[in-house]
């Protein structure tokens, strides 16, 4: 499907109609970046560095912590899935970035990142973000890798809103969910954590956990680059 019938789907409008009621000339952009750029991997050309350098400007932006070009352009070049944010520049001031996966010829959604400039934080974005996220590429199972306890937190709230379950809690894993993450090609280990995945503390202050789930975030070592691996699953 070209990526322009996507701005048809109903979770496209409502997340356009939500980004209108707080500036009418904001916009979104949903962009099938291996489609449209076939040789992204290899050959970048001076339009995707363009957005690439704007997808690091966004996460600057939003997390105050600068993980380099090289990381945003290995995460931005390999994925399959770019949405963005448009300000009435047509700059990007939002974005979120998924990778499309099939295990065991089911697929799976891998929610990579989704960052928000800090201008459009706490505006009720994220959550109609995430539903057009799944509406584009549906999957019984669903990826995310996060140091941050307020991701878990909107995880479990998407995850009941679309009639899945999550893993960790704090008592279970999800059977199935470590041979999964694995043949994704991902490291997890028996407690759901990915070890050194990442040079370090991506938000210069991950908030601290509820106590609800600190239990979780006693699990993973955010200074040593430590990500708790959560998957929504059917």
């Amino acid at each position: 499907m070209n990526s322009s019938k996507y701005i048809e789907f109903s979770e496209a409008t409502l997340l356009l109609n939500h980004l209108k009621t707080i500036n009418p000339e904001y916009g979104i952009e949903i962009i099938l970046p291996q489609q449209r750029w076939p040789n992204l991997k290899l050959n970048q050309t001076t339009d995707v560095m363009k957005m690439i350098h704007q997808h690091r400007e966004v996460y600057l932006n939003a997390s105050t912590n600068d993980l380099g070009m090289i990381y945003h352009t290995e995460a931005s070049g390999y994925a399959d899935l770019w949405i963005h944010i448009l300000d009435e520049n047509k700059n990007i001031i939002g974005l979120s970035i998924n990778k499309l996966f099939e295990v065991n010829q089911n697929p799976l959604n891998y929610f990579q990142a989704c960052m928000l400039s800090r201008d459009i934080q706490n505006l009720g974005i994220y959550p109609l973000l995430q539903d057009l996220r799944i509406a584009i590429f549906p999957a019984n199972h669903i990826l995310c890798r996060t140091q941050n306890p307020i991701v878990y937190k909107k995880y479990q709230e998407f995850c009941y809103k679309h009639g899945m379950s999550i893993s960790p809690t704090l008592d279970k894993i999800y059977p199935q969910s470590i041979d999964i993450v694995k043949a994704a090609g991902f490291n997890i280990d028996d407690q759901s954590v990915s070890r050194n995945a990442i040079n370090g503390e991506v938000l210069k202050e991950t908030p601290i956990p509820d106590q609800e789930i600190a239990s979780l975030w006693e699990r993973i070592n955010i200074a040593n680059g430590d990500l708790l691996v959560i998957i929504c699953y059917k």
